[in-house]
């Protein structure tokens, strides 16, 4: 791999990683629980990177192109998945409006009880990741790269992903920001939520004009 590729793959990478998506929402709002919580998902979403990063070194493009219905079933679990998400925050930020009636806090408590599953299915489940990996990143990682020469690219492409969600987790779960949230908590709630069901149904109705 030349500089020039080397460029192009790191800013490529880079532009999916800050471009607000479903990974980037969860954490952001996972990270408002605590810190443990931001960071669990931040992990779960690390590891699904890791493994869509195997998949397109094994060949996800020719899979892809073998299996077309592939993407368009990840598409219509991942709609679903985001419609659960979108959901629940939506639940959480009525709940914060209605204090006096509700648990709120236990709510918040279960459904981020497993934060990393939360991240790692959110990643696995999103459509744009087949598009990228199989499609985009396969014309950026040359095939003949040794095997330590992959896996140095490999950690340098993770290491990203790792410094990016950590410092979202990192920067949302600090006091001062936890005090912002703590005003707006139900505005953040319910703007997540609202973002998710677009994305869903987006990612629904573009599933629909495929089959029919």
């Amino acid at each position: 791999m030349d500089f020039g590729q080397f460029t192009a793959l790191t800013a490529a990478w880079v532009a999916v990683i800050i471009t607000p998506g479903p990974d980037f929402f969860l954490t952001l709002r996972s990270g408002t629980i605590s810190r443990r919580h931001g960071l669990f998902t931040a992990a779960g979403v690390v590891c699904g990177v890791l493994l869509w990063l195997a998949a397109a070194i094994a060949g996800l493009g020719a899979i892809a192109k073998a299996f077309p219905w592939a993407i368009t079933t990840i598409s219509i679990l991942g709609g679903f998945y985001l419609i659960w998400l979108g959901w629940q925050a939506i639940r959480s930020a009525l709940a914060a409006r209605r204090p006096a009636q509700g648990s709120e806090g236990e709510h918040r408590d279960q459904l981020y009880s497993h934060p990393f599953r939360s991240g790692l299915l959110t990643n696995l489940t999103n459509p744009k990741a087949i598009i990228f990996f199989g499609a985009i990143l396969s014309h950026f990682l040359p095939t003949n790269l040794s095997f330590w020469s992959m896996t140095a690219m490999v950690v340098y492409l993770i290491s990203m992903e790792v410094i990016w969600f950590g410092a979202v987790a990192l920067l949302i779960s600090t006091p001062a920001a936890q005090r912002w949230v703590s005003r707006y908590r139900a505005l953040m709630d319910g703007g997540t939520g609202v973002i998710m069901l677009v994305l869903a149904t987006a990612l629904l109705g573009k599933s629909a004009a495929e089959i029919f």
